[in-house]
């Protein structure tokens, strides 16, 4: 207990480093000694373990980095399981860790193999002159470990492109249980502590996850809570756009979700045009086809009336009506009576 306490020394900033290297130097020591391996001990301060991964002191640092890669297995799936599904971030949940992801799947390379330069030049363009020795793919991996802390937006880009990279090699099995982990994942509370970062953490995934061929699939109102909740919404918008393609026929109810959560984040960005035209696309009903026509157009008194009718039709049995509908009905006319300052209207229904 006063060991997971000591932790705190982090956040006294200036006077309290000397104690916090102290400190992180007995939790290496703690690590490091075979007799502890695997115990109880090691398992309770894996929290604690993971701040020394983030510490200011680069070679402090690169030891945890080098202690926490030598205990992953080697294989993709085996260190993007442990990435997303395993290991629990908390402890670094204010912290953009992206760079410790990307320092893992790195570490999956053979750092024998021998880098080989493209010799395929195109008539436009020149050979580039690389300015250091090839050699071993450790030659250039290694560096690109260690600077990918220093940058966020850096580890951000190269996650983006790497995981799709990586996802594409996977077996279809292996895809499966990733997107359970990315799920997961995304849905832990502690990521709001990085809110206001820019680039977060759900920033990067949520950017890797749309560069990825063939698509993962992730709940449509995830996607909408991570947008509103973590900043990130267009690449949440083209998710959800490109969800809408991917989705069978037959799958009316996955269908509904996708365009109820796009059409939120339509709203919430007021992008109108879009709104108006993907209800346009969804309806079932021509006067709901009318009313937004009316709408979009400003003609407020029209589109009210034909909300109006729309309901009323609907609750007289006249015409079936879908409860996403139905509630564009409802709000809808409420927002142009709005516009009509239609108070009077608007009281009586409240108090109703």
């Amino acid at each position: 207990i006063v060991l997971q306490k000591m932790m705190y020394f982090e956040k006294r900033g200036e006077r309290g480093e000397p104690l916090f290297q102290s400190y992180l130097g007995l939790i290496y020591a703690i690590y490091t000694e075979p007799t502890l391996r695997r115990s109880d001990l090691t398992t309770r301060l894996e929290q604690q373990f993971l701040l020394g991964c983030r510490a200011a002191d680069v070679a402090t640092r690169e030891k945890f980095m080098d202690l926490l890669d030598a205990s992953v297995p080697r294989s993709l799936f085996s260190r993007l399981s442990y990435i997303l599904g395993v290991q629990n971030w908390d402890a670094l949940s204010d912290h953009n860790w992206i760079y410790l992801a990307l320092h893992l799947l790195l570490g999956s390379v053979d750092g024998d193999i021998l880098l080989v330069p493209d010799r395929k030049v195109s008539l436009d363009t020149s050979p580039v002159n690389v300015p250091f020795t090839l050699g071993r793919c450790a030659n250039l991996v290694r560096p690109t470990q260690r600077m990918l802390f220093l940058d966020a937006q850096a580890a951000h880009d190269a996650w983006v492109s790497i995981f799709p990279t990586v996802w594409a090699h996977l077996s279809r099995r292996e895809q499966v249980d990733i997107t359970l982990h990315m799920i997961t994942l995304l849905g832990k509370d502690y990521h709001i502590n990085q809110a206001e970062l820019r680039p977060n953490v759900v920033q990067t995934l949520l950017a890797g996850v749309y560069a990825c061929n063939p698509p993962m699939t992730l709940p449509p109102h995830l996607v909408k809570y991570l947008a509103k909740n973590y900043g990130a919404w267009h690449v949440a918008m083209q998710i959800l756009e490109d969800s809408v393609d991917y989705v069978r026929e037959d799958e009316l109810i996955v269908r509904d979700t996708v365009y109820d959560a796009l059409a939120e984040t339509y709203a919430e960005l007021a992008e109108d045009d879009l709104f108006y035209g993907l209800w346009r696309r969804r309806s079932h009903y021509s006067e709901t086809n009318l009313a937004i026509a009316f709408e979009q157009c400003g003609m407020w008194e029209l589109a009210a009336n034909m909300y109006e009718t729309a309901q009323g039709r609907a609750r007289t049995g006249v015409i079936p009506f879908s409860e996403p509908e139905y509630c564009l009905w409802e709000d809808h006319w409420v927002l142009a009576s709005e516009k009509l300052q239609q108070w009077d209207t608007l009281y009586e229904l409240g108090r109703s």
